[in-house]
C-alpha cells in the first residue's frame, strides 16, 4: 500500500502531518486501536462544503479534490511528542500498510 508523505518546505510551520494512503479508514481504525491519536481533519474538499453550495458544484466535479480527501490521514504532531512516541506511530503504521 503507497503511503504518500507532505513535501518538506522551508519554513513551513507544521500544525498537522498529513498522509495520503489508500484504505484510509481501515489505518485509521488500526492506528486508533493500537494507541496513536490519528485522525481525519478534512473530510470534504472545498467545493462539497456546504458554505460553497452557492457555486453549483457537485461530487464528480473534481475528482482529484476528492480522491485527496478520501485518503488524507493525520498523524499525531505535537511540541511535546516524544521520540519514543514518534516511533510508535511509525510501528503502528508500517504493522497496518
Amino acid at each position: 500500500m503507497a503511503v504518500t508523505r507532505p513535501k518538506l518546505v522551508e519554513g513551513h510551520a507544521w500544525h498537522l502531518y498529513s498522509l495520503r494512503v489508500q484504505n484510509r479508514d481501515r489505518v485509521l481504525e488500526h492506528l486508533n486501536k493500537n494507541g496513536v491519536g490519528a485522525a481525519i481533519h478534512y473530510p470534504l474538499p472545498v467545493h462539497l462544503h456546504g458554505a460553497l453550495s452557492h457555486l453549483g458544484y457537485s461530487r464528480g466535479r473534481f475528482p482529484e479534490a476528492e480522491r485527496t480527501a478520501n485518503e488524507s490521514l493525520s498523524l499525531p504532531l505535537y511540541p511535546e511528542i516524544t521520540a519514543a512516541q514518534q516511533e510508535k506511530v511509525v510501528e503502528e503504521l508500517r504493522k497496518c500498510l
